[in-house]
């Protein structure tokens, strides 16, 4: 049937909306405070940074330049602080309400554990686990509300993977069903003239 081709075409690809999810992460405007002057072309305009002026540049931009030493990136969090962030949050008791990850979380712990050694991974596996498994929970109830109000950017992109499969599954399960009753007296006609 139609449907299950649907199904085997969408099946919800992690890694793919986890890359996705990374890419919106590093493309999201970052606020930089240049430590010299310094102009930048990008994409064929120029980009003009004074020292003590902040700027909005993309992350990876403001990444590159901070490596540099040209600027200093303000607003983003420590890196490690996200390792803390993920003990503390899965170490807290089950809560009524889905509890809002500080921004782009799951990007940020993408970024961290990499650097940890094979024990601090193991160490950190329950945690990511038992957070994983109850904030899972909260988020099937967003199916039904279509909600995402306190999901992280990973989490929005797969809940609309999702919803979007269950509406293209319930379209063509609906045309299926219009179309049985001419599909079956087709077949019946393919094989009364055999």
């Amino acid at each position: 049937m139609k449907h299950l081709n649907v199904i085997s075409m969408h099946i919800i690809d992690l890694k793919r909306n986890l890359l996705r999810a990374y890419i919106w992460y590093l493309l999201e405007e970052v606020t930089v405070i240049p430590r010299k002057d310094y102009t930048l072309n990008l994409l064929d305009s120029q980009i003009s940074l004074v020292v003590g002026e902040e700027k909005k540049l993309p992350r990876f931009v403001a990444r590159i330049l901070e490596k540099k030493d040209i600027v200093k990136i303000s607003d983003e969090p420590q890196r490690t602080a996200v390792i803390s962030d993920l003990i503390r949050l899965s170490q807290q008791g089950s809560q009524l309400q889905l509890q809002a990850l500080e921004g782009n979380f799951y990007m940020r712990l993408a970024e961290a554990l990499p650097k940890l050694s094979s024990t601090q991974l193991n160490e950190l596996k329950p945690c990511l686990e038992a957070l994983v498994s109850k904030r899972l929970l909260r988020i099937i109830h967003r199916f039904h509300t279509r909600n995402l109000e306190g999901l992280d950017l990973l989490e929005q992109m797969l809940l609309k993977s999702v919803l979007k499969l269950l509406d293209e599954f319930s379209t063509t399960i609906l045309e299926d069903l219009m179309n049985v009753e001419s599909n079956l007296l087709k077949w019946i006609e393919g094989q009364s003239s055999k």
